[in-house]
């Protein structure tokens, strides 16, 4: 096998060289949730190859494309968005505005005879 000497930064002929439009594809296919085995067959690189030269994409994409939407909820939610407000309360506070099924129905039934009283007076 030939020696080769690395004068371009360290590649090797023939070796898969990152650019900034494979680390924005990689980015994107991260937070659209494609494994790496999906994104390295689209790159036409092995898995390793992949971990190789697109580690800080494949672990912190989607750590910080959530940061920054969650970030925007919060802004949201506190600049008087209610929407956004309840839910950061229901994801982030564990807050739930709906009555589990059986609580409905018995306040339902509650509901139900206090109208029937009502009408008897």
């Amino acid at each position: 096998m030939a020696k080769y000497k690395c004068t371009d930064g360290g590649y090797q002929p023939n070796e898969h060289r990152p650019t900034i439009k494979t680390k924005s594809k990689v980015e994107g296919f991260v937070c659209a949730g494609f494994n790496q085995q999906q994104i390295a067959t689209y790159l036409d690189i092995s898995v390793d190859t992949l971990y190789k030269h697109y580690k800080k994409e494949l672990t912190e994409t989607h750590m910080n494309k959530t940061m920054t939407l969650s970030n925007a909820v919060f802004k949201d939610a506190l600049s008087g968005d209610k929407q956004q407000r309840e839910f950061w309360l229901r994801t982030q506070g564990k807050w739930a505005n709906a009555k589990p099924r059986e609580e409905k129905e018995r306040d339902e039934k509650i509901l139900t005879l206090l109208e029937q009283l009502a009408q008897k007076l």
